[in-house]
């Protein structure tokens, strides 16, 4: 096995397309949608992934992350789907002929809309038994395909932005949902951790949405804010995970806002430290902290003067090399993958090209940043997000990603320089 891997990303439901024959919680939400689009089609990878999977082993990249949409393997609850199933080993032959690793994601936000029909998201206990059985019926089919697994993708996403924000599928306001939802995704991983490890052998971990947390100053309200912000965006998924316990401030926060917490079986918290073979961490950015009265956690972000891109992120390649120096004095000694990095800009296709300078330099410095710690902190892969431009959740296509540009209208693929830069650099590092 080499000792990096280098990569690139996608995720099934932002480009594969549903093409109507199943729907998820995102479909038929086109009025919270920015540009009022849908994935009927997005960049119907379902059709063309020849050609993409073609792009990538042109790429040159070691291993493609990918996942499994539920909903197309699961349309209804009684059926999983030989038409799904089929499909996705179509691809895990090509790219094994391509002589490519993959490391496949169960869950990346697709879940199959029966289930909320019956009243059970991410907030209710029994999607830990549905996700289970699907997660067993997927390591049957494909695990001798498979490198490495990851049972969710940003389970904050899941639990935060879908059931406190309430700008992803769910689409839910409520506090204690979202609470649930932030427990249960915990409990997920655990169960499936569990079961994986006593009947199969590869590496199955967990994928997180990680910021690095500054505060503006060292005055004592932002050195609490910070903590604040720390606890929130990072420590209620880290410190189950790696700790057995939830950040005291998180219960104490909970019981001040009047909420129920008497679902949460501290005991079982405890049996799950450790029980992921690996972190992926995906970052963007950073956070820069100060106090705030109006805020109920008792902070909020504030920009700090570097470039953003297009999603307002500030550009900061040095926050995750503190991020993970951090995560490493903290947390956990396991291997590391930069699971997700990349950058949005506003890309426009004039006569066949981009201009995309500010993406390849984002790239640079964050693969220069990764490369000059991996070894003293046992990084042990870095996958660029994303292959393709695609259906960017409640932004729509409005917000491109991708190191290969894609024409929503005629679905044509345009090789950005980002693509030619990122296949460089690994060809360099190959060489080295």
């Amino acid at each position: 096995m080499k000792d990096f891997l280098f990569g690139v990303a996608t995720a099934a439901y932002q480009i594969e397309g549903t093409h109507k024959k199943f729907d998820t919680i995102w479909d038929h939400h086109e009025d919270l949608i920015l540009d009022h689009s849908n994935c009927d089609v997005a960049c119907d990878f379902y059709h063309r992934y020849e050609e993409d999977i073609k792009s990538i082993k042109d790429l040159g990249v070691d291993c493609y992350r990918m996942s499994i949409s539920w909903a197309r393997v699961q349309p209804t609850e009684d059926t999983f789907s030989e038409e799904g199933i089929k499909f996705y080993k179509r691809i895990f032959e090509l790219i094994k002929s391509y002589d490519l690793l993959v490391d496949v994601t169960l869950y990346h936000w697709d879940m199959p809309k029966w289930l909320l029909d019956k009243g059970i998201g991410f907030d209710h206990p029994m999607i830990v038994d549905y996700f289970l059985n699907y997660a067993k019926k997927m390591f049957l089919s494909f695990d001798t395909y498979v490198r490495a697994w990851s049972t969710i993708n940003e389970p904050w996403c899941v639990s935060v932005v879908g059931y406190l924000y309430g700008s992803h599928a769910p689409f839910v306001k409520d506090l204690s949902r979202m609470a649930k939802a932030q427990y249960y995704t915990l409990m997920i991983h655990d169960e499936v951790y569990t079961y994986y490890k006593a009947h199969y052998h590869k590496p199955i971990g967990i994928v997180l949405n990680l910021w690095k947390q500054y505060p503006l100053t060292q005055h004592p309200d932002h050195l609490k804010a910070l903590e604040q912000s720390k606890m929130f965006h990072n420590g209620i998924y880290l410190d189950p995970l790696f700790k057995g316990t939830y950040p005291s401030q998180w219960f104490d926060y909970l019981k001040q806002m009047h909420i129920d917490i008497s679902f949460i079986d501290e005991q079982k918290i405890s049996s799950m430290k450790d029980h992921t073979d690996y972190l992926g961490i995906n970052y963007y950015s950073h956070h820069t902290v100060v106090k705030d009265n109006q805020n109920t956690l008792g902070y909020k972000h504030v920009d700090t003067g570097y470039e953003k891109t297009e999603m307002g992120w500030e550009i900061n390649a040095s926050g995750l090399v503190d991020l993970i120096k951090e995560l490493r004095d903290d947390y956990t000694d396991i291997d590391i993958y930069i699971t997700e990095n990349g950058a949005a800009f506003n890309d426009s296709l004039k006569e066949g090209s981009i201009d995309d300078r500010k993406r390849v330099k984002y790239i640079k410095d964050h693969v220069q940043a990764v490369l000059a710690i991996k070894e003293s902190y046992n990084i042990k892969g870095y996958y660029l997000w994303s292959l393709l431009d695609n259906f960017e959740w409640a932004y729509g296509y409005t917000k491109r990603f991708g190191i290969i540009y894609v024409d929503f209208k005629s679905l044509k693929r345009y090789k950005k320089d980002s693509y030619y830069a990122y296949q460089k650099m690994i060809s360099t590092y190959k060489k080295s």
